[in-house]
């Protein structure tokens, strides 16, 4: 079946298994929102950029309709809780960004704009971006939804702290003006109209030392506490921004007055309210007054113990709705409305599949389940094949439990999120389909169309198909339903350096995700002829829920001069046209649904002159980083263990000991090491600490030789100059000599979180910094300490190794230097 385009039941089904009855005090919040219809959008730049607190105020205290939209998706941050990073990141953040919304009641959207990035300045963010393309898609989500109200987390300037910041209140405020002139993206207006939006604010903030607050702003007490909720403002919200797992951003609960600021942008911001002097929509007619009353006077006599006695009115008033003329309040309180009116009757209704993966177009077979759990009876017609024995009739009555047995006809789309289905730019995402744009996550691939009807009304549901497992102890899960390429493969390793002529061996891991028999062959192409390959093309008899096949090849460098190279593959059935093979990656987090996507499958080729001394790594885990398993791909053996491990462990034997990105900050048990890790030192070791943040970072549990801070200076500009201060120094010269050009193809920075504070024992070895600021010291320190050495790097070898860049390498393999 068609997919479905509506945004609120995409995101209640993506965490939801089914149409599921409400506690009776969220039902009655539900009808008096109906009452409201005030409509505001918060802009900002990033997930975790939002107020939660004052999201939860606008949509659970005063009832507003309130959606933020976060113009870029996190792709390019950092990560706390794993390895992921780039469009694997962008993809948790995304989901943790949705599960917020779930928590503090708004409703999420996105821009195109891809996170590429820390950037000190909006002009160099904007350049990114393409901004035209970024103020198209708000200027979208402005005249889709119609917001009274516009709110800007930052500033346009230096107050907003970096570049994506202040571009996030530069297009808030072009696109504030742009809404409302039908010239400007035309196309838009033949579907929404344009919409002029009453005023925009920036929500002012204290943040540390940066506070753009004064008595002399609006402001307003968000800190209330809601009875039916049996919670204040400020705790849904804690619970909302902890969401934010990713990075790090679980905080505790707030109660009492909490005060919000707001500094006027433009607009009629001649009010004391910056939601004042807003008109209903009931008020507006005839008709609209008619409603009001009525839902005036279902809020007046609910029932809590037994809902339903609002089903007469509550059926009137959706009838009175039905027959309005068709407008963005109309068809988002009818929404509503249907949703309170299967909420009230306790109806239950779920779509399962069978499996919790199927390939393109393959038939799907669900079970379909329904209860009504507080109404007489109403009958349940369901549109799709059920099985031969079993009527698409429900007659539903009080408590009866009924199952059937369905089969709908396949998906002709993957569930490909639909911003990476293109290959895109480094600032922006490429979306065909301009109907996209806006949207947090893909519709719902499949769904069950049903009909309710109750009394002499019908109501449309669609019931979206997920999947559901029972994990010994975890319960019940669901799962989003997964429709696949009818073959994707995964690499053993998909970005190689080779150091000399010797092959490579590969393993390319092939699983057939269809329904029936089929023979498929598998081929591959080196993009020049440099390279030599003995994949030959195979051909395969693939058997209907097979398990994974492996097709083992070798690639070697055939001269000493070989350039850059990739290694694609490409699939075809029968005579059918060759088709390009995807990924299949799988992201699995308990505070997340699972995502599951096909990115492109490939191998980076690289032929380079890196030279080994030391070889014997022990790697503390940090964060979650890939540098160990990059050290690995050029000949270093590495140990990887947790901070405990090295109580029990013979350090002597390792030439360096290095700690992963963040290590400091996730793991306690270092601060319990000084003694043994100082031993390793005075015995000849060396030992290299990878960045870490300052935040929640004690001097007690940061013990270094000499003392340093770690500060919040980076250098943004991957191509930015990097000058050695100790030219003749063993770092830039043993066992490989160093150039300006192995500084050359970095990816997204340089470095962060540079030492700062240094004491005199350290030597800099490094300056480098972006345009327009003076050379920073800290990316790379060290210090002799007895016989061996200490090292800090703010340098992102995090990024550099796992993207093969050869220069990051190098260096890496001079800080661990020759072996004792």
């Amino acid at each position: 079946m068609k997919k479905t385009s509506s945004f609120l039941f995409v995101l209640l089904s993506l965490l939801n298994s089914q149409l599921s009855g409400q506690p009776s005090t969220e039902i009655f919040q539900s009808i008096k929102k109906l009452e409201v219809t005030t409509t505001v959008l918060y802009i900002a730049a990033h997930p975790d950029d939002e107020n939660t607190r004052l999201i939860t105020w606008m949509s659970k205290e005063k009832l507003f309709r309130t959606a933020y939209i976060s113009l870029t998706r996190g792709d390019g941050g950092q990560n706390l809780i794993g390895s992921e990073l780039s469009e694997n990141l962008g993809l948790i953040r995304t989901r943790e960004l949705m599960a917020a919304r779930t928590i503090d009641g708004g409703e999420q959207f996105f821009t195109r704009a891809n996170d590429f990035g820390y950037s000190k300045t909006s002009d160099e963010t904007l350049e990114f971006w393409e901004k035209e393309k970024v103020l198209e898609d708000l200027v979208y989500v402005i005249r889709k939804i119609k917001p009274d109200v516009i709110i800007c987390r930052f500033p346009p300037d230096s107050r907003a702290g970096h570049g994506h910041h202040s571009s996030s209140a530069i297009l808030a405020k072009e696109a504030f003006d742009a809404a409302s002139d039908p010239k400007i993206f035309p196309y838009q207006v033949e579907e929404f109209g344009s919409w002029q939006v009453k005023r925009i604010y920036w929500n002012t903030f204290r943040f540390g030392s940066n506070n753009t607050t004064t008595e002399q702003q609006l402001k307003i007490d968000a800190g209330g506490y809601n009875i039916l909720d049996g919670k204040s403002n400020g705790e849904i919200a804690a619970e909302s921004r902890s969401q934010h797992k990713s990075q790090g951003f679980g905080v505790p609960s707030q109660r009492g007055t909490q005060l919000e600021y707001f500094s006027p942008v433009a607009g009629d911001t001649l009010v004391t309210d910056p939601f004042a002097n807003i008109p209903s929509f009931w008020e507006q007619s005839a008709s609209g007054k008619v409603i009001s009353s009525l839902l005036q006077k279902i809020i007046k006599e609910y029932n809590f113990q037994n809902p339903s006695t609002s089903i007469d009115d509550l059926l009137k008033a959706r009838s009175f709705i039905r027959k309005m003329p068709s407008s963005t309040i109309q068809k988002q309180k009818l929404k509503e409305i249907e949703k309170i009116i299967k909420d009230v009757i306790g109806l239950w209704t779920s779509a399962y599949s069978y499996r919790e993966r199927y390939a393109e177009q393959d038939t799907i077979h669900i079970t379909f389940q329904s209860i009504l759990r507080n109404y007489p009876e109403a009958t349940l017609k369901v549109n799709g094949a059920i099985y031969s024995d079993s009527s698409n009739s429900f007659s539903l009555t009080k408590q009866l439990f009924q199952s059937r047995k369905m089969v709908l006809a396949g998906s002709p789309t993957n569930s490909q999120p639909y911003w990476l289905i293109e290959n895109h730019p480094i600032g922006v995402f490429t979306i065909p389909d301009k109907r996209e744009i806006g949207k947090p996550w893909n519709d719902v691939p499949m769904f069950v169309s049903a009909e309710l009807y109750i009394k002499n009304d019908t109501l449309l549901l669609q019931i979206p198909v997920l999947y559901k497992e029972t994990d010994p102890v975890r319960g019940e899960l669901i799962h989003p339903l997964i429709i696949s390429p009818i073959l994707t493969g995964n690499l053993s390793e998909n970005k190689s350096i080779f150091l000399n002529d010797q092959p490579k061996t590969y393993e390319l891991l092939l699983q057939y995700w269809g329904a029936t028999d089929t023979s498929i062959t598998i081929n591959s192409t080196i993009s020049n002829d440099e390279w030599k390959s003995s994949f030959k093309d195979t051909t395969i008899n693939f058997k209907a829920n097979s398990t994974p096949t492996t097709i083992r090849f070798s690639i070697q460098a055939k001269g000493v001069n070989t350039t850059n190279g990739t290694t694609s593959f490409s699939f075809k059935t029968g005579n059918e046209k060759w088709n390009n093979l995807q990924g299949n990656t799988s992201i699995n987090y308990n505070h997340i649904p699972r995502i599951t996507w096909f990115p492109t499958l490939q191998i980076d080729l690289q032929k380079v002159d890196i030279k080994i001394g030391s070889k014997n790594i022990l790697y503390i885990k940090g964060a979650g980083d890939e540098v160990a398993s990059s050290l690995r791909k050029i000949g270093f053996k590495v140990d990887e263990v947790n901070a405990i491990a090295l109580h029990s462990m013979d350090l002597k034997k390792y030439d360096a000991i290095i700690t992963g990105i963040r290590a400091y900050n996730t793991d306690e048990e270092l601060a319990n090491l000084v003694q043994p890790l100082f031993k390793y030192m005075e015995d000849g070791g060396t030992f290299i600490v990878q960045y870490n943040t300052n935040s929640n970072l004690h001097p007690s549990t940061f013990k270094t030789p000499y003392p340093f801070t770690i500060g919040r200076n980076r250098v943004t500009d991957e191509l930015a100059k990097v000058t050695f201060t100790q030219p003749n120094d063993p770092i830039f010269n043993s066992p490989n000599k160093l150039t300006e050009k192995d500084f050359e193809g970095w990816v997204q920075e340089r470095g962060l979180y540079f030492a700062s504070k240094i004491d005199s024992n350290y030597t800099n070895l490094i300056l480098m910094n972006d345009k327009d600021d003076s050379p920073q010291e800290g990316s790379l320190i060290r210090c002799q300490y007895g016989k061996g050495k200490y090292i800090y790097t703010g340098i992102s070898f995090f990024r550099q190794l796992p993207a093969g860049v050869p220069g990051a390498y190098k260096l890496f393999a001079n800080m661990i230097g020759q072996k004792k």
